[in-house]
């Protein structure tokens, strides 16, 4: 977020009123980050945070978590602090992708749509496919992204167990192809403000298995919309892969449910 401190430091240079509007704090993840320093990092983050927070008019935030964090954590008082939903109005009338149809065969296909980086959990998502596949109940699944870990996904998508059952490919175009072919949608991440794919993938239809982090559970609700599962958990995240798979009348139910949410709260 180096440009929203530098932003507001321009701003209080020219005395004119700063708008705030993070996706996502970055001193609450500094020490889920794998790298040197993150305590200090940390630190020093929230402490550029809370100075320039007293040259802030408001902050905009994109979920009540990320919201009730900055009002906690001093970064505004809270009547300069709201939540204002973000909105996504995908096409639903587009064809789906045909890589992916035709690896869906006659099941379900479920599936992630995400930048392949440290933050969306897939290395969590790998083991939990290969715990399904090491158990005999493998489920047909396609991760689509760029990435620096996109071609870790691939060595493992090329062999046993998960070879013939895992696709990976690249994002290449709008994200409703690739939404459109899919049964239900996963994203076990580690930390979120709150996920556009997951509000892309309920207005499309889709149930949602995502990690219980941050802004995620105002919009994937237990039982309702889809399941969450704790962070970095690939025996739960297993679980309710495994649940979703076989149970098309709860996929059906779930995402229908999604529509309506997305709709009546997370449209543009």
């Amino acid at each position: 977020q180096k440009a929203a401190l530098l932003g507001r430091m321009a701003a209080a240079r020219v005395g004119a009123p700063a708008l705030y509007s993070p996706h996502g704090l970055v001193y609450r993840t500094q020490l889920l980050r794998p790298r040197r320093g993150a305590r200090a990092r940390r630190l020093a983050t929230l402490a550029g945070e809370r100075a320039l927070g007293r040259r802030t008019a408001a902050l905009t935030a994109c979920s009540e978590d990320e919201r009730a964090a900055a009002v906690r954590d001093g970064l505004v008082p809270p009547e300069r602090a709201c939540v204002v939903d973000y909105g996504v109005d995908p096409d639903g009338d587009t064809a789906p992708d045909r890589e992916l149809a035709a690896f869906r065969g006659g099941g379900p296909l479920l599936g992630l749509v995400a930048g392949l980086r440290e933050q969306k959990g897939v290395p969590t998502l790998l083991d939990a496919l290969e715990q399904l596949a090491g158990r005999g109940e493998p489920v047909r699944f396609a991760i689509v992204g760029n990435g620096p870990l996109r071609a870790a996904a691939e060595a493992r998508a090329a062999r046993p167990p998960l070879a013939g059952t895992l696709l990976v490919k690249p994002f290449d175009g709008r994200v409703e192809p690739y939404l459109r072919a899919l049964d239900g949608f996963v994203l076990p991440s580690l930390w979120e403000g709150l996920p556009i794919a997951v509000l892309e993938a309920m207005a499309m239809g889709l149930p949602v298995v995502a990690t219980a982090v941050n802004g995620t559970p105002e919009a994937v609700r237990e039982g309702e919309t889809g399941y969450l599962v704790p962070v970095s958990d690939p025996h739960a995240l297993a679980g309710r892969i495994a649940a979703l798979a076989a149970d098309g009348d709860a996929r059906a139910r779930m995402g229908a449910r999604a529509r309506e949410i997305a709709r009546e709260r997370f449209t543009v």
